[in-house]
C-alpha cells in the first residue's frame, strides 16, 4: 500500500508535465536517477543522460528517472496509458531483465539499452565491448608491446568485463602469444575500494609496458601512482582507458581512451520506443554499436618517447 501511495503521490506531481507540455513520458529505469545537473558521478552516466535528453527532445518526450529499484509497473498503473510513451532500462550487471520486464504490461513499448536482452521481443542497444578491447590490446601489440596489465573487476565478474577480458586475450591468441595471467590484476569491488592504490602501486613491480584500464574513474589516480613511483609516461608505461571524456585530453599526457557511443545509444533508444508505438516499420531485435580508439599522448612504442 505505502508503496503504491508513493508512485501515486510521484505521478501527481509530475501531472504538469504532460499537462503542460503535451508531451508523452518515457520512464528511464536506471542509476541515472541519481544523476543531476551538477552531479555526474562518471563520464558514461553524463553522455547516457545527454543522449537520452537528445533523443527525446528529437521525438517530444518527456523523460522521468527512476531507480531500478522501483516497480516498472508503477509507472503502467499511475500514469494514463495516452501520456506513457515507453520505459526503457538500463541495468547494471546484476540486474535480473527479465523480472523486471515481467511487471511490465505486455502493450507497453520497452528497450533495453547497454546489455545484450536474450529476448528478441524486448529490442536492445548495447556496445561491443569486446572489440573495444581487442582492438586497443592487438593496437598496442602491433606498436611492440607484450607486458600488457589488464586491471579488471574481482571474481564473479559481469557481462560487460567478462566480453572486454575476451577480447583482450583473443587480441593476443591472434597474434600468436601467450596471455601472462599474472598481468591481470583484480580491482576491489563496493567499499574496498580504499585498498586500490596499494593494490596498484603492487602491481606496477611486474614492470608492464603498457595498462589496459577499464574503469574511468580511476584514471587520476592511476596516473598519479605511476609517476609518484618514478614511471615516465608514455616512455615507461603506456595507459589506455574505457570512456573518454573531455578531462582526458587536459590531463599531462593526454589519456588515450577507447569511445564508446553512448550519447548515439541514448538516441536510439529513444527513436526505438517511437518506432514500437508506431508499429510503422519493423525494429530490430539488437543493435550493437562499435567503439573508437582515440589514440593521445599516453602511448607510445615501450622505451621510446613520442
Amino acid at each position: 500500500m505505502r508503496d503504491s501511495s508513493l508512485a501515486a503521490n510521484k505521478a501527481k506531481r509530475l501531472g504538469h508535465l504532460t499537462g503542460l507540455s503535451g508531451k508523452k513520458m518515457v520512464w528511464v529505469y536506471s542509476e541515472l536517477d541519481k544523476v543531476t545537473e551538477n552531479n555526474y558521478p562518471s563520464p558514461w552516466a553524463k553522455q547516457m543522460r545527454d543522449g537520452l535528453s537528445h533523443g527525446a527532445l528529437l521525438n517530444e518526450f518527456q523523460l522521468v528517472y527512476e531507480s531500478l529499484e522501483r516497480a516498472p509497473s508503477d509507472a503502467c498503473s499511475h500514469i494514463p496509458e495516452e501520456t506513457l510513451a515507453g520505459i526503457i532500462i538500463i541495468p547494471r550487471d546484476d540486474t535480473d531483465i527479465s523480472t523486471i520486464v515481467n511487471k511490465i504490461p505486455v502493450e507497453t513499448p520497452i528497450a533495453v539499452v547497454n546489455r545484450h536482452f536474450s529476448d528478441e521481443k524486448i529490442p536492445s542497444v548495447d556496445i561491443d565491448h569486446y572489440k573495444g578491447a581487442f582492438e586497443a590490446t592487438s593496437f598496442l601489440l602491433k606498436i611492440g608491446h607484450r607486458r600488457i596489465m589488464y586491471v579488471t573487476l574481482e571474481e564473479p565478474i559481469g557481462v560487460t568485463e567478462t566480453k572486454r577480458v575476451e577480447g583482450y586475450k583473443q587480441a593476443f591468441q591472434q597474434a600468436g602469444l601467450d596471455v601472462d595471467e599474472s598481468l591481470f590484476v583484480r580491482e576491489p569491488l563496493g567499499e574496498n575500494w580504499v585498498h586500490w592504490p596499494e593494490i596498484f602501486r603492487k602491481a606496477l613491480s611486474l614492470e608492464p609496458t603498457a595498462i589496459l584500464l577499464p574503469n574511468h574513474g580511476r584514471v587520476a589516480h592511476a596516473v598519479e601512482i605511476i609517476k609518484n613511483q618514478g614511471f615516465r609516461m608514455p616512455e615507461d608505461i603506456s595507459l589506455i582507458v574505457f570512456d573518454d571524456d573531455p578531462t582526458l585530453v587536459r590531463m599531462t599526457p593526454s589519456i588515450s581512451a577507447i569511445r564508446q557511443p553512448l550519447d548515439q545509444m541514448g538516441r536510439l533508444a529513444m527513436e526505438l520506443i517511437l518506432k514500437i508505438k508506431d508499429a510503422k516499420e519493423s525494429v530490430p531485435a539488437h543493435t550493437r554499436l562499435e567503439p573508437e580508439l582515440i589514440v593521445r599522448g599516453s602511448v607510445t612504442s615501450p622505451g621510446k618517447s613520442e
